[in-house]
């Protein structure tokens, strides 16, 4: 059986899933993962697929909006948001056995097939990385439990709680684990839980599964923000450089290169903001203009440190 890669696009993240279709093209042009690997994006009804003609290596697969009651987030942030979910259980009722999921703000840089060897077990039904990924760094991951709120609740949930924008899952085992805690699916599940999540999906996935194959830093490695601004400049570059030199890169929460940002200098110095520039390059004339614009903007304020990185690589502890 081939090999799943998937992700998920609502109307809100057209330029990003350019973006991120644009970056698989550029990977496969170095690595030919196309050769034995299916790419998959599920979809809103209301997705615009203009400029998305280009990616014939895509099977496209629209989804219902499913709407939940949530007091934390407002309605319009919450469409589209379980996308993967159903995701999960389309595959696992169309007979596919294991799937790779990322978000369409994560930059596959590197060949990733090494996932698809991932010892997958009932008891470990999915594989993904520690949230966040620098909770047993020795420096940021005490000082991440001692300055975040979401700690706290991260940890009633799940004291290993993981992200969940980079996941490899084996579903029939996951089903199994569904059935033996009385569910059917992980969407009804989760439909019975919504109002009591912080992070609605994630923390969904998290309850039911909270024993998982940990991955390497590298294959979901992110900015915190939480806890940058703490940092000194070294130690941000630091950081900077090792996010700069993974496999999968995670543009979360305030990370997104597409966002105008009005953050303190130190908490971008870790976002390695022309790694999204370069991706972008193929699609650039399909992209909105204040997305363009934001972009740009970013790259302007921050190219001294741009600069100050290609010069200091080489000497800087990974």
């Amino acid at each position: 059986m081939r090999n799943i890669l998937f992700s998920c696009l609502n109307q809100s993240f057209r330029a990003p899933g350019l973006v991120w279709l644009s970056s698989l093209q550029q990977l496969n042009e170095q690595t030919n993962f196309l050769s034995d690997t299916e790419v998959w994006v599920f979809h809103t009804p209301d997705f615009n697929k203009r400029g998305f003609e280009q990616f014939t290596f895509v099977h496209w697969h629209e989804l219902p909006i499913v709407e939940f009651v949530n007091s934390r987030i407002p309605k319009r942030e919450t469409q589209g948001m379980v996308m993967r979910l159903q995701a999960f259980d389309y595959f696992y009722k169309t007979g596919i056995k294991r799937v790779f999921y990322t978000d369409a703000d994560a930059l596959i840089l590197k060949d990733f097939r090494d996932i698809y060897k991932t010892a997958l077990s009932e008891e470990t039904p999915l594989a993904a990385c520690q949230d966040y990924v620098y909770t047993d760094d020795p420096l940021i991951g005490p000082l991440y439990k001692k300055v975040s709120f979401e700690y706290a609740h991260r940890m009633v949930i799940n004291k290993n709680y993981f992200n969940s924008g980079v996941i490899y899952i084996d579903l029939p085992f996951a089903y199994a684990k569904l059935k033996q805690l009385g569910e059917s699916s992980i969407m009804e599940y989760f439909l019975q839980n919504a109002h009591r999540y912080m992070f609605p999906d994630q923390d969904a996935l998290n309850e039911l599964f909270p024993k998982y194959i940990r991955l390497p830093r590298f294959f979901n490695s992110y900015a915190d923000m939480a806890v940058s601004k703490y940092l000194t400049a070294n130690e941000a570059m630091s950081a900077r450089y090792r996010i700069s030199k993974a496999t999968i890169v995670h543009f979360i929460a305030k990370s997104k290169p597409w966002k105008v940002n009005s953050e303190l200098l130190i908490e971008r110095a870790m976002v390695p903001l022309e790694i999204y520039w370069n991706a972008a390059q193929p699609v650039l004339h399909l992209l909105d203009n204040d997305f363009v614009a934001a972009l740009k903007d970013n790259l302007s304020k921050y190219a001294h440190i741009i600069e100050h990185f290609r010069i200091t690589e080489g000497f800087v502890d990974e």
